[in-house]
């Protein structure tokens, strides 16, 4: 059994449930969890019985790492996705099986690996420094791998626990674990000028995975309004292209691109020939904020800059050298760009490679409006409105607008509207 297979359809079919309303979706998807969690494997733990989802085929390990893992084998990133589904179902079903599953899947995140029986399943672990790993690959002799992206990838389940059915202790003091773990990961991703690292220790790096960094730093910069995150993304930008010439910007496919550029920012820039030589070179100092479009990057060799040529503004056809907190790319994923507290964020889930609309709820009785905003986040219009009861609405993009996440509605009074993400709106994210 694949676990991350099977939650992949469940996922679906469960959002098809929440966008159709037909019953056979959700029946579907509670198989599927329901099966998962009978068939996990049990551990006693002081917070109760915890499942362990297992993997049921040996798994052959790779990116420097040796070894095969055995049949079955246990981590945090499957026990994350079950752990969402599972407090999904119960938050729409009040279902209480579900929440005793949503409950002993969160258990796991209280026990490591006992060192006096190595068979019993674990994926937590505290390394020498003392920060906190949930484990995608915890190895049999107790040695902690460290993914970087791994670590936020089993730990959306507890957070999607904390949101959608309460916070307490254990909840607390993982989630502060693994904030201060991917602080430190900030520190240690980035090969500057090269592929991303893959593990906190090593240099190991993959052109995929240099992508799910991306992703996974959007991610925590939008959860935690972190501003080094939101730097540590800039610099992965940065970092992507790095073949000497020219290869189209891969983050946005090919998409006209955006870069922010703060204003009285000290910036170079440069002219150059058809066949690329310099022309003329200057420094050059903006005179307000400029959101300027480009389509066409180059870096002279590894570990040089890379360069934007302007398609717009004062700097049309000049090449200006993108720099982490000066000259930086904006997100522009399928065109919107909206400027923020920094520069502007979008969650894993709606970069290209993994993008599908996602589940927003409404509470009863509460006032919640929603908001259109031209590029330098003025409030252009607005809706409010109130429901009697809960209510669902699709959103296809989450956003940091004026410091605060927001989200854009697809369907309803709101489509094509912006709307705080408050007390009153639970968006379930991580799926």
């Amino acid at each position: 059994m694949h676990v991350i297979h099977a939650t992949t359809i469940s996922g679906d079919w469960l959002n098809n449930y929440v966008e159709t309303g037909r019953r056979e979706w959700l029946e579907k998807a509670m198989g599927v969890i329901r099966g998962l969690c009978k068939r996990a494997t049990r551990r006693p733990t002081p917070h109760g019985t915890a499942l362990f989802p297992k993997y049921e085929f040996p798994y052959r390990l790779g990116g420097g790492l040796t070894g095969t893992m055995p049949n079955p084998w246990y981590t945090s990133f499957a026990n994350s996705r079950v752990l969402n589904q599972a407090t999904r179902i119960y938050y729409l079903t009040k279902a209480p099986e579900f929440k005793t599953f949503a409950d002993q899947l969160l258990a796991a995140y209280s026990v490591g690996q006992d060192k006096n029986d190595p068979s019993l399943p674990w994926f937590m672990a505290v390394d020498s420094d003392g920060y906190l790993w949930p484990e995608e690959y915890p190895l049999q002799d107790g040695g902690i791998t460290k993914v970087i992206n791994g670590t936020p990838s089993g730990w959306w389940g507890v957070q999607a626990y904390g949101e959608l059915i309460g916070e307490n202790d254990l909840i607390r003091k993982v989630n502060a674990g693994v904030c201060a773990t991917m602080m430190h990961c900030a520190d240690v991703v980035r090969q500057p000028g090269m592929i991303s690292r893959y593990f906190a220790e090593g240099n190991y790096a993959s052109r995929l995975y240099h992508l799910v960094n991306l992703a996974t730093f959007s991610s925590m910069w939008q959860v935690s309004g972190h501003l080094p995150f939101a730097h540590v993304m800039d610099g992965l930008m940065c970092d992507w292209n790095v073949n000497q010439g020219f290869t189209w910007n891969e983050f946005s496919r090919g998409r006209p691109h955006a870069l922010f550029l703060p204003s009285r920012t000290i910036l170079y820039v440069r002219q150059t020939r058809s066949d690329g030589t310099p022309l003329a070179a200057k420094r050059w100092s903006t005179p307000r904020e400029l959101l300027l479009t480009t389509k066409t990057r180059w870096r002279y060799g590894p570990g040089q800059p890379v360069w934007s040529q302007m398609a717009n503004g004062p700097l049309t056809g000049w090449w200006v050298a993108e720099q982490p907190g000066r000259a930086r790319q904006a997100a522009s994923v399928r065109g919107m760009t909206l400027r923020g507290e920094a520069l502007d964020r979008e969650r894993p889930d709606f970069l290209p490679f993994t993008h599908r609309p996602i589940p927003l709820t409404f509470k009863a009785n509460t006032n919640i409006t929603a908001y259109t905003y031209d590029p330098a986040g003025r409030v252009t219009s607005r809706v409010t409105r109130r429901w009697t009861r809960n209510s669902m609405a699709r959103a296809d993009a989450l956003s940091t607008i004026n410091g605060a996440p927001h989200a854009r509605l697809l369907e309803g009074a709101f489509a094509g509207k912006w709307t705080p993400l408050t007390s009153a709106t639970v968006c379930i994210t991580g799926l």
